[in-house]
């Protein structure tokens, strides 16, 4: 897999980019730190489950629309949950890419948890003093002063520019983080408006109005409406904001004012474009190692199949004919090109997984388990092994896969057994996102810390001659999983089996788009 450039990992904004089933591919350092989490632990998990619950569907829905319109970017409020539970509010900006004949979500975020809470606290206010006036006039008009008073604290101190302007969009207070990001001092930019910061822009400037429209024509309790601009500083340069605006009514439920917020995105949108840039090339580059794996795999099976079969007429018709020497190398090469045959078969099983597209439809784990274990008799029968299964579901995947999942799950623990004959069970459980497998064993089991390891391509945690194989058996199992937007891990000791552990979400959960 290609380095990712420095931008990605040196750039302020935290970035997150995940399959659209979830799972986290990559994250910026910036992204661990607001979560307060080492990389470890947020390579892997799955999005979803970052976010406050409340805040789940909605964003799914979000990333749903933006994959299914297409567009360039869609922006978006979301709610996280950091690592010891706090919510992190960020402004979100989402683009698409693909990966391994799979789409890729590119996240940048902007942590405006002071200014959510800022602006809840000033809602919050507003209300209880609304309610204040209504019982007592002359108290509810001390306590407007005295939140007047704070406010404008709290407002010259934000960090985000924050603009209070009248109906027609000239300017009635600014606080000294607005006049900044624009470049203008405070007295100066209050003799201007949105018009004049706008003033000959296109499709941008055409949707802050439109949005300006839509605001006052929403419901009082509706949240602030957002939109990515382009507004003209007073050097004459150009700047990306995020824009959000909120109508303030009159106690008659009439437009009032206007408050709008902007936060400087120039950087982040110049870091999406070299990131978009990045996800081409990495996409492409994926699908070439791919089809190279596969054809290499192929065209390999052929001069392998000859040369094993030249080494075996060699041992059949010389063997004890020549110096032990030379039988020792005929066995030697015959082992290699055995072995090499393996390797070449799991890598183009493997290739083939991620290159044949999924024909999903509603299938028999019952069935699909059946005939892994016809596949598996012969294995079975010389094993003694005894394979159950509680009533499996029917569920919405891929039938064939689904076979050969249960193939080299059950394989897997007849070749690592103990000394009792192997017994496999397995069980399946429903839960709110789809179905949750478990294949347990009585086998030699592994230890904990090795446990993500045994889903790596070409990892091996035992000798080949003890237990022969190539290696891409359980890495051909998470390709499956992960290809039916589900996760596969193990629980195990060692000497008291193991049980490998995958989920099957509903189609609903598990592809966004």
């Amino acid at each position: 897999m290609a380095t990712r450039p420095d931008i990605f990992e040196l750039s302020p904004s935290p970035i997150v980019m995940f399959r659209p089933h979830g799972t986290i591919e990559h994250a910026n350092p910036a992204f661990c730190r607001m979560l307060g989490s080492p990389p470890q632990e947020v390579i892997g998990r799955n999005w979803w489950n970052l976010l406050d619950t409340q805040w789940m569907e909605p964003v799914i829905a979000a990333v749903r629309h933006l994959c299914e319109c297409t567009f360039e970017t869609l922006d978006f409020e979301v709610r996280l949950r950091g690592r010891n539970g706090e919510r992190i509010w960020c402004q979100a900006g989402a683009t698409l890419a693909n990966a391994e004949s799979e789409m890729l979500v590119f996240l940048s975020l902007t942590d405006v948890t002071e200014a959510a809470e800022m602006q809840r606290d000033l809602i919050e206010r507003v209300s209880r003093l609304d309610r204040k006036l209504r019982e007592d006039h002359i108290r509810a008009a001390v306590a407007l002063r005295d939140s007047e008073e704070r406010f404008r604290g709290l407002f010259e101190q934000a960090p985000i520019g924050m603009a209070v302007a009248d109906l027609e969009g000239r300017f009635v207070q600014v606080n000294p983080a607005f006049a900044r990001i624009l470049g203008y001092r405070v007295d100066e930019i209050l003799q201007l408006g949105w018009e004049e910061l706008l003033e000959g822009n296109d499709a941008p400037g055409a949707s802050v109005y439109k949005l300006v429209s839509l605001a006052q024509s929403v419901p009082s309790q509706s949240p602030a409406l957002q939109a990515d601009a382009r507004f003209r500083r007073k050097d004459g340069q150009w700047i990306d904001v995020q824009w959000s605006l909120l109508i303030v009514r009159d106690s008659h439920g009439q437009p009032a004012c206007q408050i709008g917020q902007i936060v400087n995105i120039s950087r982040r949108k110049e870091d999406e474009k070299k990131l978009r840039h990045y996800a081409t090339v990495l996409g492409q580059s994926n699908r070439d190692l791919q089809d190279f794996a596969y054809v290499a795999s192929h065209d390999l099976q052929e001069p392998l199949r000859m040369v094993k079969s030249y080494i075996e007429l060699l041992s059949r018709r010389y063997q004890g004919k020549l110096d032990a020497d030379a039988d020792q190398f005929i066995s030697f090469a015959l082992d290699g090109a055995s072995r090499m045959q393996q390797l070449v078969a799991g890598l183009l099983a493997y290739a083939r997984v991620g290159t044949q597209p999924n024909e999903v439809r509603t299938v028999s784990a019952n069935a699909s388990l059946e005939a892994a274990l016809a596949n598996l008799h012969v294995a079975i029968a010389e094993s003694g092994a005894r394979v159950s299964s509680d009533p499996l579901p029917r569920l919405e995947a891929d039938g064939l896969l689904m076979t050969q999942l249960f193939q080299n799950l059950i394989s897997n623990s007849i070749k690592f057994r103990s000394e009792e004959p192997p017994r496999v069970h397995v069980a399946a459980r429903e839960t709110p996102d789809g179905w949750e497998f478990r294949v347990s064993d009585n086998g030699i089991g592994l230890p904990e810390q090795y446990a993500p390891r045994a889903f790596q391509i070409f990892q091996r945690l035992h000798s080949q001659a003890k237990y022969p194989g190539a290696g891409l058996g359980l890495a051909i199992c998470k390709r499956i999983v992960e290809r039916h937007g589900g996760d596969i891990r193990v629980e195990s000791e060692p000497g008291h089996g193991a049980t490998v552990v995958f989920e099957i979400p509903s189609r609903e959960t598990a592809d966004v788009p």
